[in-house]
């Protein structure tokens, strides 16, 4: 299949966190703001006609709610964990048929296959609305992961589940997030099932080279010959403060090399 010309954009937000709120009720009305504003930010990034190249925009890792800060895996699931699909991914659903787009993302998923667990599960839209890829973060050093239960969770999904690529329009499309650009294995086998462009929705420093993350971005992407969207969080608003997000979104091509940088 000959690939045409299309167009990647990394949206930088600010991610909304929910911590300090304690319901369901009072988390998801944070997500829906977010996702208000979503629904301007692609508009704007990819316009309102449908001419012109085909446009794939991705988000940051933990967009919509943060991340867990001393809730334990229950408070977390009944609190923050959507459903994909479900509620919340309907409306970027509904966004991508609206304008035309792929979306990709990232939210804390909870799963009715696995009762008790939630999972850091990338996910992406095509332009009819569907939802095509979803991968759930294996390598990780402070969430739950499916490395936990890994041989019930290969029976279930096998590695085409386990690690999946899309076949699209665009090209051979799969995801990791954040710190699993640390971890070569997890790149390389999607290489091997024949991904083209690894999008990762990510939420670390940015700018620098701390533990050798943008050296790895810039590695994984030449070593095994894929382009890398990596899309970064511009920083987090609610309790607690943090400032280690600080963009610096990156395309990278399949040699290294650094096609497009957000900045700070």
């Amino acid at each position: 299949m000959t690939i045409q010309p299309w167009t990647a954009t990394c949206i930088q937000t600010l991610n909304h966190v929910v911590n300090d709120v304690a319901t369901r009720d009072e988390a998801m009305a944070i997500v829906h703001r977010s996702l208000d504003r979503w629904d301007s930010f692609i508009g704007s990034a990819v316009g309102r006609s449908s001419g012109g190249p085909r446009n794939l925009v991705l988000f940051p890792e933990f967009a919509l709610t943060g991340y867990p800060i001393g809730e334990t895996a229950a408070e977390w699931i009944a609190k923050a964990c959507i459903e994909i699909p479900g509620p919340e991914t309907e409306r970027l659903q509904a966004m991508a048929q609206k304008y035309g787009t792929f979306i990709g993302a990232n939210a804390y998923e909870r799963d009715p296959v696995w009762p008790g667990r939630y999972f850091n599960c990338c996910f992406l839209i095509d332009p009819s609305g569907d939802v095509i890829l979803k991968y759930k973060r294996v390598n990780t050093v402070s969430s739950p992961s499916p490395h936990d239960f890994m041989d019930g969770y290969f029976d279930h999904y096998g590695v085409e589940g386990a690690f999946p690529v899309v076949k699209t329009e665009l090209g051979n499309l799969a995801m990791i997030p954040c710190g699993e650009i640390m971890y070569p294995e997890a790149t390389r086998v999607l290489m091997f099932r024949g991904a083209e462009v690894i999008l990762h929705p990510t939420s670390d420093l940015g700018a620098g080279d701390r533990m050798a993350w943008e050296s790895a971005k810039k590695v994984r992407a030449s070593e095994n010959m894929v382009y890398l969207v990596s899309s970064n969080s511009g920083g987090m608003v609610g309790s607690p403060p943090n400032a280690n997000n600080l963009g610096h979104s990156k395309i990278i091509d399949y040699n290294g090399l650094v096609l497009a940088d957000s900045g700070g």
